[in-house]
C-alpha cells in the first residue's frame, strides 16, 4: 500500500466531519430558499387579490355613473352583480356626491343581498385603498365620474382573510419540503456515521496484528509514513531463523505461542522500543531510536538476544530459537520504502548465516549490494523495457548421438549502462512488471521477434519460460501462440517450460487445475516441459498430472553423473520412465565432455549447457 503523508491521512480524517457541515449548510440554505419561496408567494396572492379588487371597482365604476344619476337601481344591481366573480369582496357601498347611501350590497353564499338608503360614512376626498378599523378587511373607493364630473362613490369591501387557505397551502407545502430534505439529509447522515463507524471499525483492525496485538504491516507504514516522523530511528527487520522447524516438529500452536511471546521478550530487553509490527508471517519489524550506527548496532544486538531467550517460555521446546535481524538508519526525511528495501537486503545477507546474526545496510553493506545489481526499483525496469535494453539470449539443445542443434532456449537479459545484469537481481521484479499489459506488450514484441528469426533459421523448437500462474490467465490457444510468437514463425515450435520450484505459496500443492488449462491453449505448435526436475520438491506424480511433452532435469542431478553410480541410477530410472510415457528427456546444466557422455549413454542425448553453448544474442547463432 501506497505512503500517505500526515496531511493527507489528516485530511482524509477530517472529511466527515467537513462533509457534515456541508450538509448542514446545504440544508440550511435549500430550507432558507424554500421558505423565501412561500413569502413571495404569500405576497403575491396578497397582491392579486388587491389588484383584482381594484380592476373589479374600475370596472363598475366605468359602468355605474348614469344609473347613479337617475337613480336607476335595476341597473345599478346588474352592474354590481359584476363583483360576484372576485370572491374576495364582500359588500358593495355606492354613495350619491353628498355622500349619502344609494344602494349597498352584501354578499350571500352566491349572489349579493341589497339595500336601499343605507347608513354609512365616506370622505370626499378618498380614493383608492382605504385603511379600515377591522384588520381582516380592507375597502377600496373608486370616483364616479360622468362628464367631467364626481357624481358620487363606489366602495368595494373585501375579506383580507380569503387568500390565507392559498397562502396556508403554500406554508405547508414548505413544511413537507423542507421535511423531505432534512429527512434526506438525516438518512445521507445515518449512512455516512454508519460507514464511518464500519471504517473506523477496519481501520483498528488493519491497523493490528490479532496475534501479536502489535501493529500489523498497515499500522506501521500508516504511523511511520513519509513526512510524518518527527525523528530518527533504528529500523530492524527481524525474522525468527528456525520457525519452520518449530512448526513442524511442535505444532502450529507452539509457534504462535512463540510468535505472540516475541513483542514482550523484546520490550523487555530493548526498554526503548518505540514500536512492534508484525508484518508477516514470522516477520516483525522493530523501531527504536538510533542516530548513529553504534546505537543500532547494539540494539540489533539486543534484539537477538530477545529472540535467543525466546525457548525458555516454552519448555516444550528444546532448541534455542535463532533469529535473523536486517537494521537501518531511518531519518526524518528518509524514504520509508527505500530503508525498508535496504533493510529487506540486510535481512536476506544475515539469512544466508547459518547462526543468528545482525547485518546493518550501512554505506559498505549498500556499496558493496549496489556492485552485485541489488535495489533494482520497478521504475528502472519499466524504463529499461520502454528504451529497449532488455532482449532475448538464447542456448543451444543439442542432440549429441546426432550432432545436431534441435532448438534453443530463449533467456531474457538486461543491457543497462554498458552492463550485463545477471537475471537474477532483476527477474522476480520483471516478472511483476510485466504483468501491466504496457510492459508485456514489449515482452510479446521480443518474442515474435526472436520467433520469427528462428523459424527463418529452420529451429525446430524454441523454449520459453513462464510463470505457472500466468498460464491459467492466457485465454486461448491463439493467444498463446501470439503471445509467443508461434503466430509469425511456420514450422516453429514453441515450448512453454513451467518450474515446479516456481510454484507459489498460495497456489498449494495441487496444480490439477494446469492440465486442464493446458488443454485449453495448447495447439499442434506449442508444447509443454516441465523444468527444474530435481532440484528441491520435485514429485514423479507431476508426470502423472500433467500432459508435459519434455523433461528437463536439473544441474543438481546431473553434476556427479560422470562418477557417482547413485546418480546414474537414477538418472537412468528416470529415462526409462520418460520413455515409457512418451516424456523426451532434456539434460540442463552440462559443463563437461565426461558428463556429456555419460549422459548419453544412458540414452539422454538431448543436452544442454555450457559445454554445448553458452547464452547468447541471438545473432550469435542465427543468420
Amino acid at each position: 500500500m501506497e505512503n500517505r503523508s500526515p496531511r493527507m491521512v489528516s485530511i482524509i480524517k477530517s472529511m466527515p466531519t467537513l462533509i457534515l457541515g456541508l450538509l448542514l449548510v446545504i440544508g440550511l440554505g435549500v430550507t432558507a430558499l424554500l421558505y423565501r419561496g412561500h413569502l413571495e408567494a404569500a405576497e403575491a396572492i396578497r397582491t392579486d387579490t388587491r389588484a383584482a379588487v381594484a380592476e373589479t371597482a374600475e370596472l363598475i365604476a366605468d359602468r355605474i355613473p348614469s344609473a347613479v344619476l337617475l337613480g336607476n337601481h335595476r341597473s345599478l344591481r346588474e352592474n354590481l352583480d359584476l363583483a360576484k366573480s372576485t370572491p374576495a369582496i364582500q359588500r358593495l357601498e355606492v354613495f350619491r356626491f353628498d355622500g349619502a347611501g344609494l344602494l349597498a350590497g352584501t354578499r350571500t353564499e352566491d349572489s349579493f343581498e341589497y339595500s336601499e338608503a343605507f347608513q354609512a360614512v365616506i370622505q370626499h376626498d378618498s380614493q383608492g385603498f382605504e385603511d379600515t378599523e377591522n384588520e381582516q378587511r380592507f375597502s377600496y373607493i373608486e370616483s364616479l365620474e360622468m362628464g367631467g364630473r364626481t357624481i358620487g362613490w363606489l366602495r368595494l369591501v373585501a375579506d383580507a382573510d380569503r387568500p390565507r387557505p392559498v397562502i396556508r397551502e403554500s406554508f405547508q407545502r414548505f413544511v413537507v419540503e423542507s421535511a423531505a430534505l432534512w429527512l434526506l439529509i438525516g438518512l445521507i447522515v445515518s449512512a455516512g456515521s454508519s460507514n464511518l463507524r464500519m471504517q473506523n471499525r477496519l481501520e483498528r483492525r488493519l491497523r493490528t496484528d490479532e496475534l501479536t496485538g502489535e501493529l500489523s504491516r498497515y499500522g506501521f507504514k500508516a504511523d511511520y509514513a513519509d513526512g510524518g516522523r518527527e525523528q530518527a530511528y533504528g529500523l530492524f527487520l527481524l525474522d525468527v531463523h528456525n520457525f519452520k522447524a518449530i512448526n513442524e516438529s511442535h505444532g502450529s500452536d507452539i509457534g504462535d505461542q512463540i510468535l505472540a511471546a516475541i513483542p514482550s521478550a523484546i520490550r523487555r530487553r530493548v526498554t526503548n522500543a518505540t514500536d512492534i509490527a508484525r508484518l508477516d508471517g514470522d516477520d516483525f519489524a522493530v523501531v527504536a531510536p538510533a542516530s548513529n550506527w553504534d546505537e543500532a548496532r547494539a540494539t540489533g544486538g539486543a534484539l537477538l538476544q530477545a529472540i535467543g531467550g525466546l525457548h525458555k517460555e516454552q519448555p516444550s521446546v528444546m532448541a534455542p530459537v535463532r533469529g535473523a535481524i536486517g537494521g537501518v538508519l531511518l531519518g526524518r526525511t528518509d524514504e520509508l520504502s527505500r530503508r525498508l528495501s535496504e533493510a529487506d537486503r540486510a535481512l536476506e545477507r544475515a539469512r544466508e548465516s547459518s547462526s543468528s546474526e545482525v547485518v546493518l545496510a550501512d554505506a559498505n553493506f549498500l556499496s558493496e549490494s549496489q556492485q552485485q545489481g541489488d535495489f533494482i526499483t520497478e521504475k528502472e525496469i519499466r524504463e529499461g523495457l520502454e528504451k529497449g535494453q532488455f532482449r532475448y539470449y538464447i542456448q543451444p539443445i543439442v542432440d549429441v548421438q546426432r550432432d545436431l542443434t534441435v532448438g534453443y532456449e530463449a533467456l531474457i537479459r538486461w543491457q543497462a549502462d554498458d552492463q550485463l545484469r545477471p537475471p537474477a537481481v532483476f527477474l522476480d521484479k520483471f516478472k511483476e512488471v510485466v504483468q501491466d499489459p504496457d510492459m508485456y506488450k514489449h515482452v510479446v514484441s521480443l518474442r515474435q521477434q526472436l520467433s520469427a528469426r528462428a523459424a527463418k533459421n529452420g529451429v525446430p523448437m524454441l523454449c520459453y519460460n513462464i510463470r505457472l500462474e500466468d498460464i491459467g490467465r492466457l485465454p486461448s490457444a491463439e493467444r498463446l501462440k501470439v503471445d509467443f510468437g508461434g503466430n509469425v514463425a511456420d514450422g516453429l515450435h514453441v515450448v512453454i517450460e513451467i518450474s515446479e520450484s516456481g510454484i507459489p505459496r498460495y497456489l498449494g500443492s495441487d496444480i490439477s487445475w494446469l492440465g486442464e488449462a493446458w488443454k485449453r491453449i495448447s495447439s499442434p505448435e506449442t508444447m509443454l516441459a516441465l523444468d527444474d526436475f530435481g532440484a528441491l520438491e520435485s514429485n514423479l506424480f507431476r508426470l502423472l498430472e500433467l500432459d508435459i511433452d519434455y523433461l528437463k532435469v536439473d544441474k543438481a542431478m546431473i553434476s556427479a553423473i560422470d562418477h557417482d553410480l547413485r546418480s546414474r541410477a537414477i538418472l537412468r530410472a528416470v529415462a526409462s520412465l520418460c520413455k515409457e510415457l512418451d516424456i523426451k528427456v532434456i539434460a540442463e546444466g552440462v559443463e563437461q565432455q565426461a558428463q556429456a557422455e555419460a549422459l548419453s549413454e544412458l540414452g539422454v542425448s538431448l543436452q544442454q549447457g555450457f559445454y554445448h553453448g553458452y547464452p547468447q544474442p541471438a545473432e550469435k547463432y542465427l543468420v
